[in-house]
């Protein structure tokens, strides 16, 4: 029996075809699923295996990792094809990456980009694989796979060699450089059809090192850039992100308090689906509007967005939370700084951040250390043009110095 013989799996394909143009993923994947048990009822099972890939690549597409996971490991589950099982792989890696399960997605994707062959999809597995490394803090790991992504011929290289290039260059805190490298991505894919997610992502990425730089203004525009885009593409926990980025520039401008109202529902967002890494950093962005407006009530944000980091592996991120925490009133003391220092190692310009942070506090009681501390970051300020931090370690160290 084909898929034609039975009236209602054309259908519900046709309607199923339909929900996803319409990008109403999650009806769509629900759709997908009908078929996949009509079709397997009337034992057709490559129209099965077909609708399965559409319903995780609509689950997917409607960020839901949780529920992702589960519909690419079905899809495994149907198939021996090689090929389908590689893409298949890939897409799981990044929805994993998403869910914040982060040692089960390097270990998929580290494996998958060494057994596929040159070309496009290892190329994206590489990629994938950079987006992992980002999250866990693999500094040595994301220099070693950006050359091995340089070296592998596909259509896809050239632009993500460039937007991952930026990447490395802020971790090393070269942060002049990176801003360079990212442009040069963002113009690149300007004209590019189909590229405004790829595009938001570099603007983000560009917004993050204005920010750094103290250079708020640059960071708001780029920040709303990137949301213009996500917004076109449907990446609704991508927007959400970006708004985060927007408020934490406008709180750092100083120039008025930020109600954090828009968060909540980004929050609600993020946490229904199992977005963890993106729940924590909205969490702390939302406790620093509500200092920033007089709530003193944010302990509970902090907790939750460090215990989000701390479950998935995300060192970075773990480090940046208790940094900003400790900014917002002083929580933990020297302790949070120095766990901060050790799980940003690998991140130059937010450990530089720390170490200032720390020596502030030292002042009084280990001025010798706090002296040797502000005089490291004040060589790693004036590489990276972050005149802001720099000024105040000049001042430290004048303080120190009387």
């Amino acid at each position: 029996m084909s898929a034609n013989e039975n009236p209602q799996i054309p259908s519900l394909m046709e309607e199923a075809s339909q929900l996803a143009r319409e990008g109403e993923w999650e009806t769509a994947a629900a759709t997908w699923d009908l078929v996949v048990t009509s079709a397997q009822a009337a034992h057709l099972e490559e129209a099965a295996l077909s609708a399965a890939i559409k319903a995780a690549d609509a689950l997917r597409r409607a960020e839901r990792p949780l529920d992702a996971i589960r519909a690419l490991r079905r899809v495994i589950d149907m198939t021996d094809n090689p090929r389908i099982l590689a893409a298949q792989d890939v897409q799981l890696v990044g929805v994993l990456l998403a869910a914040g399960q982060l040692e089960g997605a390097e270990q998929l994707a580290e494996a998958r980009a060494e057994d596929l062959p040159s070309g496009t999809l290892r190329a994206v597995a590489i990629d994938t694989l950079l987006g992992v490394f980002l999250a866990t803090g693999n500094a040595e790991g994301f220099e070693a796979w950006l050359d091995h992504l340089e070296d592998t011929p596909s259509d896809h290289t050239a632009i993500a060699t460039r937007f991952r290039r930026g990447q490395q260059l802020r971790i090393q805190g070269s942060l002049n450089e990176a801003a360079v490298s990212l442009a040069y991505t963002i113009e690149s894919l300007s004209d590019a059809a189909g590229a405004q997610g790829a595009r938001a992502a570099a603007l983000f990425a560009r917004a993050e090192i204005a920010l750094l730089q103290g250079n708020y203004g640059s960071a708001l525009e780029q920040y709303e850039q990137a949301k213009t885009d996500w917004v076109a593409v449907g990446r609704k926990g991508a927007v959400y992100r970006a708004e985060a980025g927007r408020l934490h520039a406008l709180l750092l401008q100083a120039t008025t308090g930020v109600l954090p109202t828009t968060l909540d529902d980004a929050i609600t967002f993020a946490w229904g689906r199992g977005l963890a890494l993106l729940e924590a950093e909205l969490r702390v962005t939302r406790a620093e509007c509500k200092k920033a407006i007089g709530i003193d009530t944010i302990d509970e944000d902090f907790e939750r967005a460090c215990a989000l980091a701390d479950e998935s592996g995300a060192k970075w991120l773990a480090g940046r939370c208790r940094y900003r925490w400790f900014r917002a009133n002083g929580a933990g003391g020297t302790a949070i700084l120095r766990h901060a220092i050790d799980l940003l190692a690998g991140d130059v310009p937010w450990r530089a951040l720390v170490e200032l942070e720390l020596a502030k506090v030292l002042t009084g009681s280990a001025p010798d250390e706090a002296r040797s501390l502000a005089e490291q970051a004040l060589d790693r300020f004036t590489d990276m043009s972050m005149t802001g931090p720099q000024a105040e370690a000049i001042e430290l160290l004048e303080r120190l110095v009387v």
